[in-house]
């Protein structure tokens, strides 16, 4: 920029949305002419929910990072800790678990961080062991996330397609982590 000659650049271009595609497609949300300049390879990543093994190796990650960042002496994880929040749906995905352990590197007041650390996670853990989630527990929450997702996570059209008041939507998506 500045020049008064052109010079050659190689530029590559990372773009993330929680958005569906269909969605950018619509003129009034993203211009279309720019989705398909940018669009030329999609990637599709699961939720954390859904990428379970994963989360020790983040934890781990971010706790040496969140460590060296704040010149705190090196914080591990218990067992326990790892164990515990590798069970958690995690619903803010990988920034929910970035912002819990640094956090948790911050206020631990030892080298070792336990579950206490993570008051996060200790309020989220469901207390049942996943091979006893009822199977309507599991209907519900599917029917709950397409009616979130059909009416593009409008609350209250939802609520009122599934014939629930808002406040009952609401402490439904929190009890299944949507």
């Amino acid at each position: 920029m500045g020049a008064e000659k052109p010079e050659p650049i190689d530029v590559r271009l990372i773009c993330a949305t929680n958005l569906p595609q269909e969605r950018l497609a619509d003129p009034n949300i993203f211009r279309e002419d720019l989705l398909y300049r940018i669009n030329t390879v999609e990637i599709a990543l699961p939720p954390l929910r859904d990428r379970k093994e994963d989360i020790p190796l983040l934890l781990q990650h971010f706790a040496a990072f969140y460590s060296q960042k704040y010149n705190l002496p090196s914080k591990r994880l218990s067992a326990a800790v790892i164990e515990r929040l590798t069970q958690w749906d995690w619903p803010g995905n990988v920034r929910a678990l970035r912002h819990a352990v640094e956090r948790a590197v911050i206020l631990s007041e030892s080298d070792l961080m336990g579950l206490a650390d993570f008051p996060l996670a200790e309020a989220k853990v469901s207390e049942k062991p996943a091979d006893e989630v009822s199977r309507l527990e599991l209907v519900e929450k599917a029917a709950i996330a397409r009616a979130l997702e059909h009416h593009h996570h409008n609350i209250s059209r939802a609520a009122a397609a599934l014939g629930l008041t808002r406040t009952s939507l609401y402490r439904r998506m929190e009890k299944y982590g949507l």
